[in-house]
């Protein structure tokens, strides 16, 4: 059986004398050793291996044995070390997936022809009563893994913060218990290149802060980041204040959300709902501060957005062309614009 790596989880190539490595290469091994040096307390502790995890194992292993058969045919020279823990490595990985689903698998060494087949297998015998029993159980549990729930215990990340879990399947949820929210999921990515992959619930990926290939350099970091943009969307969901607009008629009112508060912006909604722009707060230097309209929805991502600047002669012209010294004018000229009706009320 070959020895997985005690970090990444990879297959250690076997030695030829000497104490069996640990890790596959000297950055699993200091990074092991940092881990150690900090404590149980400031570490991400390994979730334990689910469903998804001993296929996505499996699927590298079998990458990995494919490789080394190409290599093989077309001449190159293969270490035969490497394609023994690679072999093996596949088998232990096909092991787990079939004790898992209770049904028989075929051998990978017979798909690659690299290694040499496992012990001879009996052939598949007819299914008894037992086993149909079995069976329903398996396909039951099936069902029961695909529905949107957490895969194990939800384990706390301590790095994010108290809401924030992960289960088996290093899947990132917000709450706890029956009140917990599927936020997304991390995964390592393929054998090129190496790093983490996050993705949200809904499937788009998620690249703040990412490298290249849209590719994290830990599991820790893929995680913070998908936190980051889960938090950043719920802020930008969530009210924070409403207030009427001095000198416009009623229904036009300035909102602004928990992200727009982060921001100092506003938005200006008209009498008919509909989202006229939005004023940003300005400060340069230490002065007061200046405000700047841009007419258009920002949440509509295809629509034309325009900077709106105050006449040469309007009273409430800020320090710069395009600036407004009240946050009332700026609105009031964003109101003219998106309604001209309004200009001389």
């Amino acid at each position: 059986m070959a020895t997985r790596c005690g970090t990444c989880g990879s297959p250690v190539p076997a030695r030829d004398r000497g104490r069996p490595a640990r890790y596959c290469s000297p950055a699993c091994k200091a990074k092991a050793y940092r881990a150690r040096k900090r404590g149980p307390a400031d570490t991400v502790s390994p979730a334990p291996r689910g469903p998804q995890a001993v296929a996505d194992a499996l699927w590298r292993d079998v990458l990995a044995l494919v490789k080394a058969a190409r290599a093989r045919q077309e001449g190159r020279e293969v270490d035969a070390a490497t394609i023994a823990a690679a072999a093996a490595a596949a088998r232990q990985s096909l092991d787990d997936l079939v004790a898992r689903a209770h049904h028989p698998a075929p051998a990978v060494a017979r798909m690659t022809g690299l290694a040499e087949p496992a012990t001879a297998r009996t052939a598949p015998r007819a299914p008894r009563p037992a086993d149909v029993t079995k069976t329903r159980e398996c396909v039951t549990k099936t069902r029961e893994a695909d529905r949107p729930g957490p895969s194990g215990r939800l384990q706390a990340v301590r790095e994010l913060g108290p809401e924030w879990r992960l289960d088996a399947d290093d899947v990132l949820w917000r709450g706890t218990g029956r009140s917990a929210v599927r936020i997304g999921s991390v995964r390592r990515a393929g054998l090129s290149g190496g790093g983490w992959e996050a993705r949200h619930a809904s499937g788009s990926a998620v690249t703040t802060g990412a490298g290249p290939r849209g590719r994290y350099p830990s599991r820790l970091k893929a995680l913070t980041a998908l936190a980051a943009e889960a938090d950043r969307a719920h802020r930008e969901h969530t009210p924070h204040t409403e207030v009427p607009v001095e000198g416009l008629p009623e229904g036009w009112r300035l909102t602004q959300t928990l992200a727009d508060r982060d921001d100092g912006q506003w938005r200006l909604h008209a009498p008919g709902g509909q989202v006229a722009g939005t004023l940003t707060r300005e400060t340069y230097g230490g002065r007061r501060a200046e405000w700047r309209a841009t007419a258009g929805d920002p949440a509509n991502r295809t629509a034309l957005r325009t900077a709106v600047t105050p006449a040469t002669g309007d009273p409430d012209r800020g320090s710069d062309f395009d600036l407004f010294r009240t946050r009332a004018g700026a609105a009031r000229a964003l109101a003219d614009w998106h309604d001209p009706d309004l200009t001389g009320l």
